[in-house]
């Protein structure tokens, strides 16, 4: 049942993805004021993550079998037809892509806490932040290049995996994750960490950001409208990645130390979290105000043109 929803329901996020994707990347370029520079270059860094992090999810396709002993990773998408290690090696693209935009996240939410708090944006503190989000983000990338190299490169592996799969037709076995593994320890501690750190993070800054915006000493009404705005947009943000990460990472959880089977979690552990390569983009079009003018721009110049062309054949009719 599952798989015969998810051949629907993959390709249509993916495509999805791409469109507003690339939307919001032209917008971003084209249409940021100077004052959004720092956040252009987030927002960026976003966009890009989770182009890849769509991508990755639609050609791999992974099913997280977590009762087993040890895990399995098996793939039902399009790199199944290839070898093994090509698609693990996707899988931890896909993992590091999400991870790259769960922190992006974070430190939108950071700077904008930042900025509410100090008249001038505090740039050493920001670079420190950033500097541990890049030094959690190497190790997470340097455990997942051992893992690589370790586990799935050395060509017995590679044989062994072959002779697994050439009588599977449905999916193929790329790997596996044993977590008594170091590097697999550390790396899953990184990734599950980011599912339970971000959120509570983002949350305790978001309820200070009212607080400061609420003083006596807030800024201009105007001002302080479009920052509500904002802050509405990261709101849904932030609630959108707790609500498609932390309770299919609960199951997960559950399912590796029980060794019960949640045949749903197994399948949706790496398609849930590639929704927010869907919603986010929305949300960033409309609660950031440049980028919603612009759409609505866009917006009103289809309608007119709609409502020009219909006229245009209304009055060849009555001619006729």
């Amino acid at each position: 049942m599952f798989r015969a929803i998810l051949s629907v329901f993959n390709p249509l996020v993916y495509v999805l993805s791409v469109c507003f994707q690339t939307t919001l990347i032209y917008t971003i370029i084209r249409h940021s004021p100077k004052n959004l520079s720092t956040l252009k270059i987030i927002l960026l860094i976003n966009c890009f993550s989770q182009s890849i992090q769509s991508s990755m999810a639609f050609i791999t396709q992974i099913r997280y079998v977590s009762n087993l002993v040890p895990l399995q990773l098996w793939s039902y998408g399009p790199c199944r037809h290839f070898e093994a290690f090509i698609c693990y090696s996707m899988m931890h693209v896909l993992q590091t892509s999400s991870l790259i935009s769960g922190w992006t996240v974070f430190l939108t939410t950071f700077m904008k806490y930042q900025a509410a708090k100090h008249v001038v944006l505090p740039k050493k503190n920001i670079w420190i932040v950033i500097c541990v989000i890049f030094a959690i983000i190497s190790v997470s990338v340097a455990c997942e290049i051992y893992l690589i190299i370790i586990q799935a490169l050395p060509q017995d592996i590679r044989k062994s995996y072959e002779s697994i799969n050439k009588n599977l037709e449905e999916y193929s076995v790329i790997g596996i994750m044993n977590y008594s593994f170091l590097p697999s320890s550390i790396n899953g501690v990184i990734v599950n960490g980011l599912v339970v750190v971000v959120p509570i993070s983002c949350l305790t800054l978001r309820r200070k950001i009212f607080k400061l915006l609420s003083g006596p000493n807030k800024s201009s009404d105007t001002l302080y409208l479009q920052n509500r705005i904002f802050l509405q947009g990261l709101t849904f943000q932030i609630f959108g990645h707790i609500l498609v990460y932390v309770p299919i990472y609960i199951c997960t959880f559950i399912s590796f130390i029980t060794k019960t089977e949640y045949t749903f979690s197994q399948f949706f552990i790496f398609v849930l979290p590639s929704l927010t390569t869907v919603v986010d983009p929305v949300i960033t079009m409309y609660f950031v105000t440049p980028y919603r003018k612009k759409l609505l721009c866009w917006m009103r110049s289809a309608q007119n043109k709609v409502f020009s062309a219909s006229g245009s054949t209304f009055a060849v009719s009555i001619i006729n």
